[in-house]
């Protein structure tokens, strides 16, 4: 049997995470799976609660190139692919107990082709489907927006929803369930200042149906954003952010392939309220250091959320 290399879940999986993800900041909160990411990419403002019986739809659109694979850093092949993606979200804000709670479902569709290049086996193949859907719990045990302080705690489950082809390597499912845990806190620093910190850890399902029957197994992963947020006129916010991920490397039938991300990815953000209950926002990220897995040359996301 030939030895295989291949991402970390699936072409748009990581986060984590996230595969991952919560739409929980009512005007402005989407995410999608990532390369090489925190499972739930959480978004500027994602742990900041809206008030009780807020409930928000969001879309989002992103394209993403991404080159690789890497092991230990070294780039496999000469080949790179470009990624698109849509995304529908819907969150509804609640009480459990005498804490503010929110409810979220997302889902994306994902289609991904190559460009240049050569990849290993395997990689490069067209795809298109939809991707695992996410559910989400986001339960706030500090809500002080008078005090400018938010702590949430999150979970995020993704069952095998996705479109997959135990045949191939990459696809927009990843035929196993994964879930996120993480812990989202956020200070307001100033009046127009806030920053942002959110640890997450991922669990991943074995998958006994992985490329022509094999078994993959994949490891904890664990990732931490952050977030530093500037209000620099009315309606308007920029951000800039980074995040670290450690864990998430693989194993098929029992071989250890070397491809835990261990990344860096850097984020500039800008948002604008079009009106009291409308907001745009516009993100770009790039991976500034990569181990393993496929690396995020650039990736543009723009969204648009509705409350009511």
């Amino acid at each position: 049997m030939k030895p295989i290399v291949q991402p970390s879940s699936s072409f748009f999986a990581p986060a984590a995470r996230r595969a991952g993800s919560r739409l929980l900041l009512a005007l402005s909160v989407l995410a999608l799976p990532q390369v090489a990411a925190a499972a739930s990419d959480p978004m500027p403002g994602a742990y900041v609660a809206a008030p009780v019986g807020t409930r928000v739809l969001s879309f989002l659109l992103l394209e993403r190139e991404v080159d690789g694979p890497y092991v230990k850093g070294v780039r496999l092949g000469t080949g790179k692919m470009v990624g698109r993606a849509a995304a529908l979200g819907l969150t509804l804000y609640d009480r459990i107990g005498d804490m503010t709670a929110a409810w979220s479902v997302l889902q994306p569709y994902i289609e991904a082709h190559r460009t240049e290049g050569r990849f290993p086996m395997g990689y490069g193949e067209p795809i298109a489907g939809p991707a695992d859907l996410r559910l989400g719990l986001t339960v706030w045990p500090v809500n002080d927006p008078d005090g400018g302080q938010w702590l949430g705690v999150g979970v995020t489950v993704m069952p095998p929803s996705g479109q997959y082809d135990g045949k191939r390597l990459l696809n927009p499912g990843d035929d196993r369930w994964k879930a996120v845990l993480a812990l989202g806190w956020v200070r307001r620093l100033a009046a127009d200042w806030s920053v942002e910190l959110v640890p997450e850890v991922t669990f991943y399902e074995t998958n006994d149906n992985y490329y022509g029957g094999r078994r993959m197994e994949q490891q904890t992963a664990y990732g931490v954003t952050g977030y530093l947020r500037w209000k620099f006129a009315a309606g308007w916010e920029s951000q800039v952010g980074v995040q670290e991920n450690r864990g998430g490397g693989q194993t098929v039938n029992g071989r250890q392939l070397n491809n835990a991300p261990e990344n860096q990815r850097v984020f500039l953000g800008l948002s604008h309220a079009l009106a009291r209950n409308v907001s745009v926002g516009l993100r770009y990220s790039s991976d500034t250091r990569l181990q393993g897995d496929l690396r995020n040359v650039s990736e543009w996301s723009a969204r648009m959320s509705v409350a009511f």
